[in-house]
């Protein structure tokens, strides 16, 4: 694994535990930065409130 790992989830969801053997930092999820902009329309909607709730279920597959 190398001298110094780096454990990208975050601490609130499954924080490293106690007594691990190995130098870690624990950084979050880390997203890279994109040069993709949303349509206008999207950008007016979230700039004309309160910030909407988004509550989604990430990549988990449903097989029908």
């Amino acid at each position: 694994m190398g001298e110094h790992v780096i454990v990208a989830c975050d601490k609130e969801l499954n924080a490293a535990r106690d007594g691990v053997s190995f130098n870690f930092t624990q950084t979050g999820y880390m997203l890279l930065p994109t040069q993709i902009t949303l349509p206008e329309n999207v950008e007016k909607f979230l700039d004309s409130g309160k910030p909407p709730v988004y509550i989604g279920f990430g990549s988990n597959p449903v097989r029908v």
